[in-house]
C-alpha cells in the first residue's frame, strides 16, 4: 500500500473550525487531521451502505429512526 502523504489546504468558517476542534476533543483525537480522516472513513461507509441499498437506523430506548439522505 502506498504510504505517500499529501498536504491538503482549504478554507472553513470560524464556526466549522470550532466544530472540528470540539469533535477533536470529544473523539480523543490527537490532531484535526485525524478527525477529518475518521470522518472521511465514516462518510465512505455511509455512501457504500446507501449504494448497496441498505438503510441506516438509529435506535434509542423507545424508538428507531431511519436516517435518510443525511449527507446528500
Amino acid at each position: 500500500m502506498d504510504k505517500s502523504k499529501f498536504r491538503l489546504q482549504f478554507d472553513i468558517t470560524k464556526e466549522a473550525l470550532s466544530e472540528l476542534d470540539k469533535l477533536k476533543v470529544e473523539a480523543g483525537a490527537s490532531t484535526r487531521a485525524e478527525v477529518v480522516r475518521n470522518a472521511l472513513r465514516l462518510y465512505s461507509w455511509f455512501i457504500t451502505q446507501r449504494s448497496e441499498g441498505n438503510k441506516i437506523l438509529v435506535k434509542s430506548a423507545d424508538e428507531t429512526k431511519q436516517l435518510e439522505h443525511i449527507f446528500l
